[in-house]
């Protein structure tokens, strides 16, 4: 089972357009992916269900609500929020825990972009590979 899904029927949706060329592998390359592991805070949102943390697997997902890795030990991937927001702010949220504003990142919304930004680089691989007359 998916432990995501999200409604994509196009007769749900208005005004749809592809992305601007370029945009996402131009914006990408300004993001870095990284390792961390949760502070204090973090760990504290976490145990109250205000963090979500991955499962080892999708056959966990059904035998238990509970994550099987260690937040406190294992290294998490991902991104920081405020990076992301400079180049694609309509995929962060903010979000108030505690009478503070922190940052959320909606992953799922950076599918399309990854596979738009893919989709480009394949283009100018094929346009390289292409043989010269």
């Amino acid at each position: 089972k998916c432990a995501c899904a999200c409604w994509s029927d196009s007769r749900l949706k208005n005004n749809i357009e592809g992305m601007e060329e370029d945009q996402s592998l131009e914006k990408i390359k300004q993001i870095q992916s990284i390792m961390f592991k949760y502070n204090e805070k973090g760990l504290e949102f976490y145990e109250d269900g205000l963090v979500q943390a991955p499962q080892s697997g999708p056959e966990d997902s059904e035998k238990s609500e509970e994550p099987s890795v260690n937040v406190e030990t294992v290294q998490q991937l991902g991104f920081m929020a405020e990076e992301i927001e400079q180049v694609f702010p309509e995929i962060v949220d903010m979000v108030e825990l505690e009478n503070q504003e922190y940052r959320a990142v909606t992953y799922v919304q950076m599918i399309p972009i990854l596979l738009d930004a893919i989709k480009k680089l394949n283009k100018k691989v094929e346009d390289l590979e292409e043989p010269k007359e």
